[in-house]
């Protein structure tokens, strides 16, 4: 789905570049940065001035859902063939039921799939590396919540690295702001 950003600039800003999200994108202005999520409700325009930055960061994490993911999958795994005689009487009734052998067999068999399936997913959820552009600062984006918010998984690490170098070089030609000063890091 295409994302139109034009709509969102200011008269006087020009697009620098942009970075897709997966979800959206996050678009470096020549006076901010504007983040464009696509949300079941519709578009969520988000907007950071430079003012609010003071460094830029990239990082490579592993996928923590599909690591997750695949715990989940493997305890299931585990419990299957524990719980299901357990449930079985609860399913018919309270009447006295047990698995035949086969039946048995055949749900430790599903339960060894489950796990092998964990494994699988936890290994590529920690082999399956996503780098993410963050940005930190001392005041909106001094806390937590906010910093989550704009941090995001760039497509590849060199869409992130010239990403962050656009980002940082508008950090580094910051301008005077109505006659002040504006030091490099925002520290007073």
């Amino acid at each position: 789905m295409a994302v139109r950003i034009e709509p969102f600039l200011l008269e006087d800003e020009a697009l620098l570049g942009s970075c897709g999200t997966g979800r959206g994108l996050v678009c470096a202005t020549d006076v901010r940065l504007l983040r464009v999520e696509h949300t079941p409700f519709g578009r969520r325009i988000r907007d950071l001035s430079y003012r609010e930055i003071s460094s830029v960061t990239i990082a490579d994490r592993a996928d923590g859902t599909l690591i997750a993911t695949g715990l989940l999958v493997a305890t299931l795994g585990y419990l299957l063939p524990r719980a299901a005689p357990l449930l079985l009487p609860i399913l018919d009734g309270g009447r006295a039921l047990r698995f035949t052998a086969e039946g048995t067999q055949s749900i430790s068999m599903i339960g060894l799939a489950l796990i092998a399936l964990g494994v699988v997913l936890v290994a590529f959820g920690a082999g399956h590396r996503r780098t993410y552009v963050g940005l930190e600062g001392p005041f909106l984006l001094r806390g937590r919540g906010q910093r989550r918010q704009w941090r995001f998984a760039a497509p590849t690490a060199s869409d992130a690295r010239v990403f962050a170098g656009l980002v940082r070089g508008r950090l580094a030609d910051r301008q005077p702001v109505d006659g002040k000063k504006v030091l490099p890091h925002d520290a007073f």
